[in-house]
């Protein structure tokens, strides 16, 4: 048994196999011990039909699968082992031959694009500047007091702003007749919150407690009730009461309430000094990336569509299970970032690009200045991070993505932020 390389070409690899009549023969043995016992012929028991009989009655070929994969996958991985250059990005599309010399495959695998690495040292970087104002401390504090407000009664004569609690009662119609789940009483709405649809809030701003009005909106035409999509409704509404949000004076008592510290003083010093470290955190952050950004700008890689799929449709399984646990999903989410599904699509394929090319890059980087992982610092990331070190799959997680960190690194020192 032997392999031949054919060709190594752009995106592909050809290949040949050939196994002797001997090796197939003990193959397709081995095949009927394992798959033998699932066929059933009459004057036979289950289990015990022999093999010939089997391949009578139900082809000779009956076997051909399971013997076939019996040879090809170990010679593969052999193949693979000793041609490191070939990296499949999917299994191999492969056409066998029997006759009376043995069994001969051939086959071609889709492989990483090939590519020469460019410029990845004495790069130039602008760094991102970091610089906090009074006026992201003021922003905070008056989150915090928002967070602590309470509501009260509107004075008479009081009109609605964005921000008040407009208490209401509707029903509501599309084409005169009442919809489920259109009717409320005392249902409380922060107007400004685009909880509902369309400009329903906005109608009410300028009102007082005590008026009705007719409400007119139109549902979106990808609305979740289909009988309801696209379609105008009104909504008889009446506020029956307004209220406002009172908030606490900013004070050192407010200060002892919320924060660990005495004084108005103390606290804004303490978060103005957790803000400078959370923006020098996110600057951090944004610089990795802009680096990344360039080096993979520096090198042309013309990525396969099969390679983009991929990993487009492991952002998407992640993505889904994410909204999934917040009750949302695609369409949704593409709605709440204000585009179109298309449009949505081509920014993750643009997104999969990107990242096949940083790890395209980072491991040509790594290889050429013999960047590695030894086995302790694997261990010791699996403990750190309670990960399985029985399991294959997490190991080889760990292990990339403590490259990709090490790579990055080597990197950072090896450029210039300015």
């Amino acid at each position: 048994m032997a392999y031949k390389i054919l060709s190594k070409k752009q995106g592909q690899a050809e290949f040949e196999m050939n196994f002797p009549i001997i090796e197939w023969e003990k193959a397709l043995e081995k095949a009927y011990q394992k798959d033998g016992k699932q066929f059933a012929v009459a004057g036979f028991r289950k289990g015990k039909v022999p093999r010939k009989t089997i391949e009578k009655n139900y082809g000779a070929d009956i076997f051909w699968e399971t013997a076939i994969g019996e040879l090809f996958s170990p010679m593969y991985s052999k193949m693979l082992d000793d041609n490191t250059d070939i990296n499949p990005i999917e299994y191999p599309t492969i056409d066998p031959r029997v006759d009376e010399n043995g069994l001969f495959i051939k086959g071609t695998v889709a492989t990483q694009p090939e590519f020469t690495l460019g410029k990845y040292k004495g790069l130039e970087v602008k760094k991102t500047k970091v610089t906090v104002e009074d006026k992201h401390v003021e922003d905070y504090l008056e989150r915090m007091r928002t967070v602590r407000a309470r509501l009260v009664n509107a004075p008479n004569g009081h009109k609605i702003v964005m921000g008040d609690i407009a208490v209401i009662n509707f029903i509501g119609t599309v084409d005169g007749v009442a919809f489920q789940g259109g009717t409320a009483d005392d249902y409380e709405l922060e107007i400004g919150s685009n909880s509902f649809i369309d400009t329903y809030e906005q109608q009410l701003v300028g009102k007082k407690a005590e008026e009705s009005l007719d409400v007119k909106v139109k549902f979106p035409e990808n609305y979740h009730a289909k009988e309801l999509a696209g379609k105008p409704a009104v909504f008889a509404t009446t506020i029956t009461a307004i209220k406002v949000k009172e908030l606490p004076e900013l004070n050192d008592e407010l200060a002892s309430e919320i924060s660990e510290f005495k004084t108005l003083v103390e606290w804004r010093t303490d978060i103005k000094s957790k803000i400078q470290q959370e923006s020098e955190k996110q600057a951090v952050k944004q610089d990795e990336e802009a680096l990344i950004a360039k080096v993979v700008s520096e090198t042309k890689i013309e990525v396969p569509q099969k390679m983009i799929d991929g990993q487009v449709q492991n952002q998407l399984a992640d993505l889904e299970y994410r909204l999934a646990q917040q009750g949302a999903n695609l369409e949704v989410y593409a709605q709440y970032l204000g585009k179109t599904m298309d449009e949505f699509n081509k920014e993750q394929a643009e997104i999969a690009a990107h990242i096949i090319k940083t790890r395209l890059i980072f491991d040509a980087v790594a290889k050429i200045e013999n960047i590695t992982i030894t086995k302790d610092e694997i261990e010791a990331e699996a403990k750190r991070v309670n990960a399985n070190l029985k399991n294959r799959d997490h190991m080889s997680y760990i292990q990339q993505d403590l490259q990709f960190t090490k790579t990055l690194e080597y990197l950072k020192s090896n450029n210039k932020l300015a």
